[in-house]
């Protein structure tokens, strides 16, 4: 068997949570059942500076490479100097050129392997004189370059990074041997771009792992009182814009619920004055919160590696129910500093170490009442203002041990203070997922730009939810009008979601049309497949 050596600036996280993890995990483990993967990525620093080795499938393996105070202190300089929001790949990419494990660790799987699988240019760093006799193949899922444009071009350091994007997705493009893409459009940027010969690509597109919807697309069953509408993004400039142009579509139509899902919240709860967390309002997917409820200073639920974390603001407010004895929580600090904690009937300052702490905390009433959390210190990261990183909430009642759980989204819930009709929920787990698209009844897709393809949307047409989408949001994809989604321009949204909530025909229509075509030609066991024999070739 032969063997492939990837490499990605983030890690192949299980169950992936955006796109770009999804095609990184699904093509990866669908490539592992014709060679011997091992997949090299960064992730989040720890306290040892060791490597982790994660087994996804018997030839497919992971090494993590911990990130070191590099990014920390580039992060730390762009969020000072610049409004730039999400760099994490670029930043990543520099890391890669000083970090000694990763050097180490990719000169030692190279003399492993002939196959070099570049999942995005970020990591394409490695010395050429190591690539010596190595094919190398460019998984292009987007333009970077073009993606990035917009989002760097107003700064001395975004126009920096910009040419460091130029430059290393040029290098790649020129000195590959076959380059993946998504869409005939991404081909055309390409070649236009960097002047790359046609004969270098081959397609790729997107896709979705169909029958792991199977369970929601056969027991969907909407909601229609009041109507929900769903979005579903990542922390991603095109989300961010989408998301804007939800609050505008909300505003003509107060009678219907829009769900905003994903980590594209975080951008718009992380600005003052432009959201509130909303616990007092249900929605359908959630029920009563009975012992604890995070009402104040909680960012989205995000992931180091497999764990769940949330970050917390150096200001934050937990409320408790009644009967609640004492609460223990594990909590991560970056700073040497103390924590003050008050309440009804508590008032004690903690000190903390740098790295993981247990505060445990008694109650001398059982009366409900909430606590407030002060941190001495705040750290500045990504255009976010942070205190501590919560890991776990364990609580006594009645004499009973109880533990919080983390991905309850119902304890993350923030409406916009001018659009109280549009839900931000954060990262959400596979469960919630699953039970949001099946009472959603329709899913939006107001892209304006970005590359690639969107695999929301294959994800929206696998569960059978109706959708509508602009042009933008539809490339890539062999989408037809009025055949397997609803496609318009942005003006037109409120129109076209009042025409499908009123014509059930359609509706059933769309969804029959949009699982049929997404089952037979955007499943990952199809694509990968193919790419597999276009590797074989050469």
């Amino acid at each position: 068997m032969r063997a492939i050596l990837a490499l990605s600036f983030h890690p192949a996280f299980t169950p992936p949570k955006s796109g770009g993890e999804e095609r990184l995990f699904y093509v990866l483990r669908g490539l592992s059942r014709y060679y011997d993967v091992t997949l090299v990525s960064f992730t989040h620093k720890n306290k040892d500076n060791t490597m982790e080795t994660v087994i996804h499938a018997e030839h497919f393996k992971e090494i993590r490479i911990p990130k070191t105070i590099i990014s920390s202190a580039l992060h730390h300089f762009v969020g000072k100097y610049s409004s730039i929001n999400e760099c994490s790949a670029v930043i990543t990419s520099i890391e890669s050129r000083f970090n000694p494990n990763f050097k180490k660790c990719v000169k030692q799987e190279l003399l492993k392997t002939d196959i070099i699988f570049c999942a995005s240019p970020f990591l394409y760093t490695v010395p050429h004189r190591f690539l010596k006799g190595k094919k190398i193949v460019y998984d292009a899922y987007n333009n970077e370059y073009e993606l990035m444009k917009h989002v760097f071009s107003n700064s001395a350091i975004g126009k920096f990074f910009l040419r460091y994007v130029y430059n290393i997705e040029k290098k790649l493009t020129k000195q590959c041997d076959m380059i993946f893409v998504v869409s005939d459009e991404d081909k055309n940027s390409l070649i236009e771009n960097y002047h790359v010969i046609t004969e270098k690509f081959y397609l790729a597109p997107n896709g979705i792992p169909v029958a792991a919807y199977n369970s929601v697309f056969f027991n969907r069953q909407g909601c229609k009182n009041p109507p929900i509408c769903l979005f579903i993004g990542s922390y991603h400039p095109p989300n961010i814009e989408a998301v804007t142009q939800i609050l505008t579509i909300s505003a003509q139509l107060p009678e219907i619920i829009f769900l905003i899902a994903g980590n594209v919240s975080q951008y718009f709860t992380n600005q003052e004055g432009l959201t509130n967390q909303n616990l007092s309002q249900e929605l359908p997917i959630f029920g009563n919160i009975k012992n604890i409820r995070l009402i104040a200073g909680f960012y989205p639920l995000e992931f180091w590696d497999t764990t769940p974390i949330v970050w917390v603001k150096p200001e934050s407010k937990i409320e408790l129910s009644e009967n609640i004895e004492s609460i223990s929580i594990k909590l991560f600090s970056p700073h040497l500093q103390t924590i003050e904690v008050t309440g009804i009937s508590t008032h004690e300052i903690f000190p903390l170490v740098t790295g993981w702490n247990i505060l445990t905390i008694p109650f001398s009433t059982h009366q409900e009442t909430t606590l407030s959390f002060t941190c001495e210190k705040e750290l500045r990261d990504s255009g976010r203002v942070l205190g501590v990183a919560i890991q776990q909430i364990e609580y006594s009642k009645n004499g009973e041990s109880l533990l919080f759980d983390l991905h309850d989204s119902q304890n993350r819930i923030s409406t916009f203070i001018n659009s109280e009709n549009v839900y931000l929920l954060g990262q959400i787990s596979d469960e919630e997922k699953k039970e949001i698209l099946k009472i959603s009844d329709i899913a939006i897709n107001p892209m304006l730009s970005g590359s690639g393809t969107n695999i929301k949307v294959l994800g929206y047409l696998s569960a059978g939810i109706p959708t509508i989408t602009t042009p933008m949001g539809a490339r890539g994809l062999d989408l037809i009008d009025h055949n397997h989604a609803l496609i318009c321009e942005i003006a037109d949204f409120p129109q076209k979601i009042h025409d499908l909530l009123s014509d059930d025909r359609l509706a059933d229509s769309l969804k029959k049309n949009g699982h049929n075509l997404v089952e037979k030609r955007y499943d990952w066991e199809f694509i990968v497949h193919d790419m597999s024999e276009k590797i074989e070739r050469f």
